[in-house]
């Protein structure tokens, strides 16, 4: 997905190393704002040799290209990608907080929402904020 200087890209699929070729060529076309951001979800599941590319892409990559490298064990991520990096660790949401956000999002996005289904939803999404209108939009 690109939008106006944001990029994401999902290496969860299994096609590590295709992803990482998909990467060069974004990193290499010209960006359409001043500044660009490319998210890697998933980035603890690349593969090694994929993990490797996506190295040096993040070196070879013109400063204005900023990359947030997304993952849920840190151990994923090889020891030469995390030295390169700027480490955050974020805490899951507590099952209030996850509801609360969960409804701000349904709100946000006008979208009509049983109670009961909203709690089952923030109860499936184990603290992660987006995960239960993810789960919604899968689902229709």
């Amino acid at each position: 997905m690109e939008s106006l200087g944001y990029v994401e890209l999902d290496v969860c699929d299994g096609r590590g190393a295709e992803r990482a070729r998909e990467l060069i060529t974004i990193a290499r076309s010209q960006p359409w704002t001043d500044r660009r951001v490319i998210a890697i979800a998933n980035a603890d599941a690349y593969e090694p040799e994929a993990f490797d590319v996506l190295l040096k892409t993040l070196e070879e990559t013109p400063s204005a290209t900023t990359f947030v490298l997304l993952a849920r064990d840190l151990k994923g991520i090889r020891l030469a990608g995390q030295s390169r990096c700027v480490i955050y660790r974020l805490r899951p949401l507590g099952p209030a907080e996850a509801k609360q956000q969960a409804r701000a999002l349904f709100d946000s996005h006008t979208i009509v929402y049983d109670e009961r289904v909203l709690d089952v939803l923030v109860a499936m999404s184990q603290g992660m904020p987006a995960m239960p209108l993810s789960a919604y939009c899968r689902a229709r």
